[in-house]
């Protein structure tokens, strides 16, 4: 692994030599690079990505949203090119359609062939074609990134030390276990959804603030009420429920609303975002039971201070408020 993932052009790759040496290695099932290079359509810079497809789909593979693994055998036929959703949105062009990339030799034409992506590149404009076409029309041979799966039964300690005894003579690589990429990517994926509850939970302590404003006005502007309430017999306890009610249907409605353009709206953003990167839409029935409780709780907190204020009016005083 480069030190800098995606941005594969400020990295210094290593000759094919590497990659057969890890083929070698007791242990290993199979090996996939990435080879970089660049070009110019349309007036766009493009990234093009060298890939072996057999190798690989069997350590990790394209994500397709237009066509199938088929185009991989297309791919290898003439100059065929699989591109992911940035390309085709800065380009607008469609499967099935011919650009022109720009070459050390002059322009050359390649015929989109599927629409995928991966993760390493999903924000980049870029398009996969074969190492030979890579090679052939662009004159790299470099693998900046190289991906290896191990066999079952493989001595993953012993396998892992050979892998970094190889590795040890390109300093320009990272040796780094799929598990473990995992999980700091996880890690900053947490890192920041919890910025964004912090910022949830920042802009949900005004909207307290308004829902006790509203209770306290109300109790203000019925104080002729509640004192008429409490003359016909109503407890204390009576008007606390009262005023509790009503902010607890306050809160109901308020949350009832905001799960409804929570779920739209995100929706919305993962419907967009396919078109860069496929997403599948999933709303957990955790999130929306802790909206509903989250909701009703700010609606109970409100209602204290109203609600005590409300019950400690004197009967012949609320009567006499204009």
């Amino acid at each position: 692994m480069p030190p800098s993932i995606g941005v594969w052009g400020s990295n210094v790759g290593a000759l094919p030599g590497l990659a057969e040496n890890l083929r070698a290695v007791d242990g290993v099932a199979a090996v996939s690079t990435f080879r970089y290079g660049t070009s110019n359509t349309h007036g766009l810079a493009v990234s093009l990505i060298g890939i072996e497809p057999d190798a690989f789909q069997e350590v990790s593979g394209l994500i397709f949203t237009e066509g199938s693994a088929s185009a991989y055998a297309e791919r290898t036929e003439g100059r065929a090119l699989i591109v992911n959703g940035p390309f085709m949105v800065a380009t607008q062009t469609q499967v099935g359609e011919t650009v022109e990339l720009l070459t050390p030799t002059g322009r050359v034409t390649y015929r989109i062939v599927a629409a995928a992506t991966d993760l390493l590149n999903a924000k980049l404009t870029t398009a996969y074609l074969s190492q030979a076409n890579l090679q052939a029309d662009f004159g790299v041979t470099e693998d900046v990134f190289l991906q290896l799966n191990l066999r079952e039964t493989a001595d993953r300690e012993l396998a892992g030390a050979q892998i970094k005894a190889l590795t040890s003579a390109y300093p320009q690589f990272k040796v780094i276990s799929g598990a473990d990429y995992y999980q700091s990517l996880m890690g900053m994926m947490n890192a920041a959804f919890y910025g964004i509850y912090l910022l949830f939970a920042i802009l949900a302590f005004p909207s307290l603030i308004a829902m006790l404003n509203t209770l306290t006005i109300s109790v203000i502007e019925r104080t002729r009420e509640i004192g008429m309430l409490r003359a016909v017999g109503a407890t204390r306890q009576q008007i606390r429920a009262l005023v509790l009610a009503e902010a607890l249907l306050l809160a109901a409605i308020g949350t009832v609303f905001g799960i409804l353009g929570g779920l739209y709206l995100g929706y919305v953003f993962v419907t967009a975002i396919e078109v860069m990167f496929p997403m599948g839409y999933y709303f957990p029935l955790s999130g929306i039971l802790a909206a509903s409780v989250i909701g009703l709780l700010f609606g109970g907190l409100a209602a204290i201070i109203p609600a005590r204020q409300a019950a400690g009016l004197k009967v012949v005083e609320a009567l006499r408020y204009e």
